[in-house]
């Protein structure tokens, strides 16, 4: 509720970004506006929560300078390592009452499977909090279709569809 907060929602393209903001419209649309021009959500309070995307390493430096006290990345496993480094030194507070959090979702595959797997995953058991040299923490949640009762329940075939892929892309 503080109004000097904000977050922001990456994915690498815009293209991906769009059902994150299409959803978002179920979430917020009752409390909340939504500007268009610059895809961010501006609650009551004054807080903002942006969409954005990274889709070539250059665009990284598009967001030097900011500050988000949230920052998230979904399908994490599409940015390179560069420019997560990048961005996430933008996830920073200058009021000590608003905490910083970085989340990301990820699968795998994808140019990024080699760094996300040996950042977040390699040597890890999951659930399990650890600290970084920089001492921040992360946490590898490992999730299967199965513990997604809601999709398997509403979507059957889902499974199915999954096992149709080519191999390469089932793992």
């Amino acid at each position: 509720s503080n109004p000097l907060y904000r977050g922001i929602i990456f994915r690498r393209t815009f293209p991906r970004l769009r059902e994150i903001i299409d959803r978002s419209f179920q979430w917020f649309k009752s409390f909340a506006q939504y500007g268009k021009n610059d895809r961010c959500w501006t609650f009551n309070s004054g807080c903002k929560l942006f969409f954005a995307h990274c889709q070539y390493e250059e665009s990284k430096y598009d967001y030097q300078g900011h500050e988000y006290q949230y920052m998230a990345f979904d399908q994490i496993e599409e940015f390179t390592d560069s420019q997560y480094q990048f961005l996430k030194i933008q996830a920073r507070t200058s009021d000590d009452k608003i905490p910083v959090r970085i989340r990301a979702t990820a699968n795998p595959g994808n140019l990024g499977h080699l760094w996300v797997k040996r950042r977040f995953i390699d040597n890890k058991e999951p659930m399990k909090v650890y600290k970084d040299d920089l001492g921040l923490t992360s946490m590898f949640i490992p999730a299967k279709v199965w513990d997604n009762p809601t999709l398997i329940n509403n979507d059957p075939m889902y499974v199915k569809r999954l096992e149709s892929l080519p191999e390469q892309d089932r793992k």
